[in-house]
């Protein structure tokens, strides 16, 4: 017995040791730090730290012993572990395994606890297919299904039994998107830490896994972890946690095939990126990888956006010039603002205010000195009247103010977030606050009742939710003392003036894993919400701390959609995965398309491009090369092979055979700005509001090949009536227009397809002007035909000018295209 409990002791102290060792190899792990150890206890090597390029090695992992079809047409099994140990806590003994072809370009693999129900991202948030119900270990003992593979549409998963990994190949050109039978870690599954790795081949090239900011630009690189915790850290920040939370990310490989995979989990995680691998440590929740065939670029977002929600449609005054800060401490100087962009003759559609119009800080009030609401809908209607916009800031954080008819109301419905049965006490701009619980559906009525007070109070046209990830002055368990002013008006309002004591002795504040937060290591609760407050539901901030700004975003769009019914706009700083359904954060089509995105999206098959970050595109074939440097006059650039015409001088040309930099004049007034060959582009006139630009005629911008005598090009153009808040067609409020151009010798063709017309029609818009780019000229006569007819109703006023092209670099000409010609014809009057 005594050589028993010696032997249990022993056991215990290899394995505390051990575990401490872990925490400290977690801290220099990917930081090439070389310790020269070698811990040996019975003559067991345990973990060399000669080299810590390699994670350290947690359990045996888990063998799976049943697999069967499941009633939806997917798989389920069960696993189980190998050898326990405590390592951040007990492993989970059994874990249900779930596979489904979702699509013919989408795989999911979901695991969790066999036996007990575990924290996953609500269903009612994001709403996606749920797994079978979890079967009890014992009755799964044997594997029905003989086959290791599992295929369906574009994806193969297959599988090892023992210890448990799986692989995700390609079923087109069998190429392994995702393996996690690495030399690496098995499988780990514990409550506060899981731990799953891939490898990767030596041509990936990663992005994603935001949200950071990287010295190297948007393609990942090795470096410290990837931490995925929602802080208030500004971008400037390099390899931090900063404001989002998305666990997803794209490969695109050598050959220009791209796949992505999301992780969709909510609990803080580490990913460790070392080039040929890549490994995720998460403090909680499930392992629920979605992997996205692509297999271009284009192709894995809409995919994603298929899963997560499409991009939420924009208003088109959106799209014009803001202009915001912090500062305007009364409203004449917004009025003088809105004057002096008027006099200079500078374009602006909005007008925002930080929390300057705010009765000290507090949510839907008016400083009723520096914003009288009598002179603040006075300067609104006049705004309003020239077609402008009026956007303000409101902050989760609500004030805890006895007067405060917000506060009162929420206390009233009990909609803010616990600590020991109390509303959880923090500091922000007003002081003490307290924070609403979104997850709580009386909260989102509470929500939508104090947008809709304000509104009738101050009619804005959108609202900035900031601060909601959350951000908090102060950290862990804090009381307003009995008299005491917060804050006391004699120093900065962001330095913690509540008492507060830390709090350390729960899980929850206190992880067995520390991920790397804020760079540091710093305690997950530090200035934000305790992680063992209480949501609706008993759900911990521990779990749901990084879907506070996505639960934010969704009550506030319910309530401004709740107003009037017309399209909402909201910008929001804190995200997660599917958060663009309802904030301004990106922007896309019906496939979720980016607007802005690198070059590689046009181009994949060109690997030179995948780590390019200082140019990008703003749809297909649109390339902007800005100025990034202060000072600078010139900005050297690249331009993928092919013909590319100046935005703003379509005379100019360059006509690419390589991606040898390309040194362009960039004095401040100009931007450089370039369309790509086989492009048609519609453009209006410009104007000082959105609304006055949107109502003037088309030019129409086709981009041939230059001196091409046998091309096409294409275009398309969407319009509706900017307020419902759906963009689709079949409503009567919109039309969609394919625009089609061919050269074939001496003759230009370019016709349109146009569904649901009538709106276009109805509204007057007409084509004013067609330009071909890159044609041979019209010699010495010309005809221009319309709908099949040779002449049109007013033939005087058809002007049709014809200017050669110049080429930026006299290398890159040849005899061919000398005599390459920009043809305009204008005067047209063309129904749109």
């Amino acid at each position: 017995m005594k050589l028993q409990k010696a032997l249990d002791e022993v056991a215990i102290l290899e394995e505390q040791i051990l575990s401490l060792m872990h925490r400290f190899a977690d801290r220099f792990t990917d930081r090439r730090v070389k310790l020269n150890n070698m811990l040996v206890l019975h003559d067991n090597p345990l973990i060399d730290y000669g080299n810590l390029v390699a994670p350290t090695k947690i359990g045996d992992g888990y063998r799976l012993v049943s697999l069967q079809e499941s009633s939806d047409g997917g798989l389920v099994g069960l696993l189980k572990v190998n050898q326990k140990n405590n390592i951040y806590g007990p492993d989970i003994p059994h874990l249900q395994l779930y596979i489904k072809h979702e699509t013919d370009d989408r795989l999911r693999i979901h695991i969790t606890d066999a036996q007990q129900q575990r924290w996953e991202v609500p269903y009612d948030l994001l709403p996606r297919d749920k797994p079978p119900q979890q079967q009890q270990p014992s009755k799964q003992t044997t594997i029905p299904i003989n086959a290791a593979a599992f295929s369906s549409g574009e994806l193969i998963f297959s599988y090892i039994s023992n210890p448990f990994s799986f692989a995700v190949k390609r079923t087109s050109t069998d190429q392994t998107l995702f393996n996690s039978s690495t030399p690496y870690n098995s499988l780990v599954f514990k409550d506060q830490y899981i731990e799953i790795s891939t490898s990767l081949p030596h041509d990936a090239s990663l992005y994603g896994l935001g949200e950071n900011s990287q010295p190297h630009g948007i393609k990942l690189y090795p470096n410290d972890p990837y931490t995925l915790w929602t802080t208030d850290q500004s971008a400037i920040n390099l390899n931090m946690d900063l404001y989002g939370s998305h666990p997803v990310y794209m490969d695109l490989r050598n050959n220009g095939h791209a796949h992505g995979v999301l992780l969709l989990n909510s609990n803080g995680m580490d990913i460790v990126y070392r080039g040929d691998s890549l490994t995720y440590k998460v403090i909680g929740g499930v392992l629920d990888f979605y992997v996205l065939a692509g297999p271009t670029p284009l192709g894995v977002v809409d995919q994603y956006t298929q899963l997560i929600g499409r991009p939420a449609p924009m208003p088109y005054w959106s799209l014009g010039f803001h202009q915001c800060r912090w500062g305007y401490h009364n409203l004449s100087v917004v009025e003088d603002v809105v004057e002096n962009y008027n006099k200079a003759q500078i374009p602006l559609d909005v007008i925002w205010n930080d929390d300057d119009h705010m009765d000290n800080h507090k949510d839907f009030t008016l400083n009723p000195v520096a914003y009288p609401r009598p002179k603040l809908l006075d300067f609104l209607q006049r705004i309003h009247d020239r077609g402008m916009k009026y956007i303000v800031i409101i902050d989760p954080g609500i004030g805890v103010n006895s007067s405060y008819g917000t506060y009162q109301r929420g206390i009233a419905k009990d909609v803010f977030i616990k600590y020991n049965g109390k509303p959880y006490l923090a500091q922000v701009w007003p002081g003490a606050v307290n924070f609403p619980d979104f997850m709580n559906p009386a909260t989102v009525s509470w929500w939508a009742d104090e947008v809709r007070r304000f509104h009738e109070l101050v009619p804005v046209d959108g609202l900035w939710i900031d601060m909601n990830e959350a951000s908090n002055f102060c950290s862990g368990l804090c009381t307003l003392p009995e008299g005491r002013k917060c804050p006391n008006g004699t120093g900065p309002g962001w330095v913690c003036c509540l008492d507060c004591k830390n709090i350390t002795n729960t899980k929850w504040d206190d992880p067995p894993y520390k991920i790397n937060a804020s760079g540091t290591h710093v305690p997950i609760g530090y200035k934000t919400i305790a992680t063992s407050a209480v949501h609706y539901n008993g759900v911990r901030e521990y779990d749901a701390h990084s879907m506070y700004g996505f639960s934010h975003a969704i009550a506030t769009h319910k309530a401004l959609e709740g107003l009037n019914g017309k399209r909402p706009f909201i910008l929001s700083r804190s995200t997660f995965v599917g958060s663009g359904k309802y904030t301004a954060h990106w922007t896309g089509d019906n496939q979720g398309a980016p607007i802005a995105r690198p070059l590689f999206f046009s181009f994949p098959n060109i690997p030179q491009l995948y780590g390019l970050s200082t140019q990008f595109l703003l749809g297909e074939s649109l390339m902007v090369s800005p100025v990034l440097d202060q000072g600078r006059t010139n900005v050297s650039a690249v331009f993928p092979p092919g013909t590319w015409y100046g935005l703003f001088d379509q005379s100019q040309v360059i006509n690419s055979k390589d991606l040898r930099p390309i040194t362009l004049d960039a004095p401040l007034h100009v931007i450089n700005v370039h369309l790509y060959q086989n492009t048609i582009l519609p453009m209006q006139r410009g104007g000082m509001i959105s609304k006055d630009a949107r109502m003037t005629p088309f030019t129409l911008i086709v981009a041939f090949p230059v001196g091409s005598t046998d091309s096409n090009a294409k275009g398309k153009l969407y319009l509706d009536n900017d307020e419902l808040p759906e963009m689709r067609l079949g409503n009567g409020q919109s039309t969609y227009i394919d625009f089609s151009a061919s050269a074939s010798r001496k003759t230009v063709k370019v016709w349109s397809d146009v569904q649901e017309s009538k709106f276009a029609l109805d509204k007057g818009w007409y084509i004013e002007k067609i330009t071909v780019l890159g044609s041979r000229g019209i010699g010495g006569s010309f005809a221009v035909e319309v709908e099949g007819e040779s002449d049109i109703l007013d033939v005087s006023k058809v002007e049709v000018m014809q200017t050669e092209h110049k080429f930026f670099d006299e290398i890159m000409e040849d005899s061919d295209v000398k005599k390459s010609m920009m043809v305009e014809v204008g005067g047209l009057n063309i129904p749109i």
